[in-house]
C-alpha cells in the first residue's frame, strides 16, 4: 500500500486503514494536538477518526492509514530489446506497435 499522504487527502483521494475500512478526509488543524491534527470519516463504520499527520494512530484496531491504491487498466506493447510501452487505448498500442514487438496491446491493471 502506499504510505498515507495528507496532501492528497486533502485533495479528496481515497484513504484506507489496514483492515481495507476507507475514509474520506475531513479536516486538518495544525495547532491542534499531534494526535488530533487531522480527522478523516470512515465510510465503512460510520464513524469519525484521527490521526497524526503521517497517517498514524492511536487506535490499536485500526493503527495505520495509507492511500488507498488506484488501479488503471492500459494497454502494452512489449519489444524484443526489453522494453515495453504503454497506451490508453487498444486501438492506441496496435497503432504505436512496429516490427519488434512481440506482444503488442496486451491488457494489463497497473496500480497508480
Amino acid at each position: 500500500m502506499k504510505p498515507f499522504d495528507l496532501e492528497r487527502a486533502k485533495a479528496g483521494d481515497p484513504v484506507v486503514d489496514e483492515s481495507g475500512d476507507e475514509y474520506r478526509f475531513i479536516l486538518h488543524e495544525p495547532d491542534a494536538l499531534a494526535s488530533h491534527r487531522v480527522i478523516l470519516f470512515n465510510t465503512t463504520t460510520k464513524t469519525f477518526s484521527k490521526c497524526f499527520e503521517d497517517g498514524k494512530t492511536l487506535n490499536k484496531y485500526h493503527p495505520r492509514l495509507f492511500m488507498k491504491p488506484v488501479k488503471k487498466t492500459v494497454y502494452v506493447n512489449f519489444y524484443s530489446d526489453g522494453s515495453a510501452a504503454y497506451h490508453e487505448t487498444e486501438k492506441r498500442a496496435l497503432e504505436c506497435a512496429n516490427h519488434h514487438a512481440f506482444a503488442s496491446a496486451v491488457l494489463v491493471e497497473i496500480e497508480l
